[in-house]
């Protein structure tokens, strides 16, 4: 066996590991399809070596990653206790009540309205992690930024003196020198 089948091999084996709370069928179908992947990147290299195998490897991932990636897509994975986490057909009551909340609420109700559209999208089954925190990002940007340029408009304080006086005051008008009367 050379040695990129044992890298292969061993890749392939972690993979099966990371995704065993995966429904049997699906993680069978992400781990070939993943060995065909693999297969077919090798494939187009003339006597692929163990740095190829490895570089190959790495541009796939962690083998946690993927799994984690597959568990997001799959719409019937298993927690560890066993019990069934089916995402929802249709978005229900806490979907789009967040994203009222967020979208008219937060202008409506500044404070509550952004808090009471969090809550309801984090405990919403819909979106997933990657999803929640994008919209607690974006939510949450506003009261920071808003306020940091408030702050740089009223730190520049108000305009210089003379910066809106006509132009004639600044130009200079020659005067006759005086002169003393003589006795």
């Amino acid at each position: 066996m050379k040695t990129h089948d044992v890298l292969v091999t061993e890749y392939l084996q972690h993979l099966r590991t990371a995704a065993g709370d995966l429904p049997p069928d699906v993680r069978e179908e992400l781990v070939s399809n993943i060995a065909e992947h693999i297969a077919t990147s090798l494939a187009e290299l003339d006597n692929p070596s163990e740095s190829d195998v490895r570089d190959l490897l790495d541009r796939l991932g962690e083998p946690a990653s993927i799994a984690a990636d597959a568990r997001v897509l799959s719409d019937n994975a298993t927690s560890a206790n066993g019990q069934t986490s089916a995402r929802p057909s249709k978005p229900g009551f806490l979907e789009w009540g967040g994203i009222v909340m967020l979208g008219l609420g937060s202008y409506v109700l500044p404070v509550v309205g952004t808090i009471a559209g969090l809550i309801m999208i984090a405990l919403s089954p819909w979106w997933n992690r990657r999803q929640k925190f994008v919209a607690a990002t974006l939510s949450l940007s506003g009261a920071i930024v808003v306020p940091l340029i408030a702050a740089g408009i009223f730190a520049a304080g108000p305009a210089e003196q003379g910066r809106n006086q006509p132009i004639a005051n600044y130009i200079p008008v020659q005067t006759a020198p005086q002169s003393t009367p003589t006795r």
